[in-house]
């Protein structure tokens, strides 16, 4: 998505999509880690894994949320039956 966005003219949003897969991957790797016995993870990889999953539910929540805002600035002058 962040590649979309920078094509599309959207910076902030190709910056935020990319920061975000980022985040989400680093996270995924400490769980998995810590899921996988490393000594130095094991005992925080559900907290590495909450917040991985949280990281992602606000990218899509935050995604949704302009979609929506978007729908409703081109729909503005349209009646809906």
């Amino acid at each position: 998505m962040a590649y979309a966005f920078a094509r599309r003219g959207a910076g902030v949003w190709a910056l935020y999509s990319g920061l975000s897969a980022a985040v989400f991957l680093a996270f995924f790797f400490l769980a998995g880690a810590g899921f996988g016995q490393d000594p130095e993870l094991v005992a925080t990889a559900g907290l590495w894994q909450r917040l991985g999953v949280g990281a992602g539910w606000l990218w899509l929540a935050a995604l949704a949320l302009r979609q929506r805002r978007q729908e409703r600035f081109t729909n503005a002058g349209q009646r809906t039956p």
